[in-house]
């Protein structure tokens, strides 16, 4: 962390198992925070009082205390931290602390579920930073001109058959390590750029597929065949020319385009244009695959299963979330998995964070999974390891929740 950080930007956390206490304590120091890192109410109390910190991580379980005597003796100090509640308990019990915390008068930030999703928290804890108005379109665009912006690869498991799993393929996601500010997710900088058919956010784009494409060469070179993905905007979907200019940068790089998959976010607005379905149709042609992103949410489009030619749907995140929570989401999933199937389309779940939802969605015949359980987004030099340590595991995975 460099010495720009401010003496609010710091994070208090309190866990009393150790080892989650400083795994939160390393992402908050990846978003740019000041860390103090306790497992017991006493170093707590005497942290708070002398670290005056902007967040604070509160676990809700514990031995001597719990946190909701925390959050009484936080509300009769009249703490002004931003509080992040942390817990392994169930969702309704979450979400009656949170509202305690709330009718308490403190600025409760949100809830992080146990197991949690590492990028997940770093977003939660950068947006948790006040940023607004110091960022700039121009800051993006530099970082992207300097290579500032790193590439990291989530992986994405295929289904070979109960209980058979393979990975496949891992998603491209770009990642801004900021000397000041930390690691920014895309949630923190794409709200920078102003519109999705801007030359901002062509650049973007077009730094993505170039440095992903060279990576995945790279892992060719190395005997690793494995897919790629790549989100697309919508607002991108305009250029007549882009699936050449997706051919030559793949030929540049001697990467195989026939291995990218494209991730297509909310096409409902061009389903009935003319250039769209060209310019699909054609990356079709070239072999590349295309995914509908963030589908079964609003937003997304059910006549785009069929008005264009789409390969792969990927069910919102939200909707994997609710698998083992909701009845109602299972026979929700079952239903967009059944259309899917008739439509020839394959469906990948992502969001996917137990054994308790890969095992239903093993039940339904999901053809692909992406998620923390599956694998974090890690850098590519993990990958290879990683990828053959998960699917030396897969069945062991799986059965972990029978």
């Amino acid at each position: 962390m460099t010495s720009t950080t401010s003496k609010t930007d710091r994070l208090l956390i309190l866990d009393d198992v150790i080892e989650i206490a400083e795994l939160i304590g390393g992402l908050g120091e990846q978003a740019g925070f000041l860390v103090t890192v306790t497992t017991d109410i006493d170093a707590f109390n005497a942290a708070l009082e002398k670290e005056q910190p902007s967040v604070i991580a509160l676990d809700l379980q514990m031995p001597r205390t719990d946190g909701i005597e925390v959050l009484r003796r936080l509300a009769a100090s009249a703490c002004m931290a931003r509080v992040l509640l942390i817990t392994g308990m169930d969702r309704q019990t979450t979400a009656s602390a949170k509202r305690f915390g709330q009718q308490l008068g403190l600025n409760i930030l949100g809830t992080v579920q146990k197991p949690f999703d590492p990028e997940s928290l770093i977003d939660m804890l950068s947006r948790a930073r006040n940023l607004s108005g110091v960022l700039s379109p121009d800051d993006l665009a530099n970082a992207i001109r300097d290579t500032a912006l790193i590439l990291r690869y989530q992986p994405v498991i295929r289904r070979l058959g109960p209980r058979s799993w393979h990975a496949e393929s891992v998603e491209a996601l770009p990642r801004w390590h900021h000397p000041e500010f930390g690691v920014l997710t895309p949630r923190k900088f794409l709200p920078l750029i102003a519109s999705e058919r801007s030359e901002l956010m062509r650049h973007l784009t077009d730094y993505v597929l170039q440095q992903s494409a060279q990576q995945l060469q790279q892992w060719q070179s190395s005997g690793l065949h494995l897919g790629l993905r790549v989100n697309l905007p919508a607002g991108l979907i305009t250029d007549t020319e882009f699936p050449d200019r997706l051919e030559c940068l793949f030929d540049e790089c001697a990467a195989d385009s026939a291995l990218l998959t494209l991730e297509l976010s909310d096409v409902s607005a061009l389903v009935n244009s003319r250039d769209c379905i060209e310019i699909l149709t054609r990356l079709r042609l070239k072999g590349i695959k295309l995914s509908l992103d963030d589908f079964g949410i609003s937003g997304s489009s059910l006549q785009a299963l069929y008005a264009l030619p789409i390969t792969e749907a990927k069910i919102d995140r939200r909707l994997t979330s609710d698998l083992v929570r909701e009845s109602g989401a299972e026979l929700a999933v079952g239903g967009i998995l059944q259309l899917l199937k008739a439509l020839d389309i394959d469906c990948c779940a992502e969001g996917v964070e137990s054994s308790e939802q890969m095992n239903t969605l093993d039940e339904l015949e999901c053809d692909l999974l992406q998620g923390f359980y599956i694998g974090t987004p890690m850098p590519a030099a993990d990958i290879p390891k990683a990828l053959e340590s998960w699917t030396t595991d897969a069945s062991r995975l799986v059965s972990a929740g029978s």
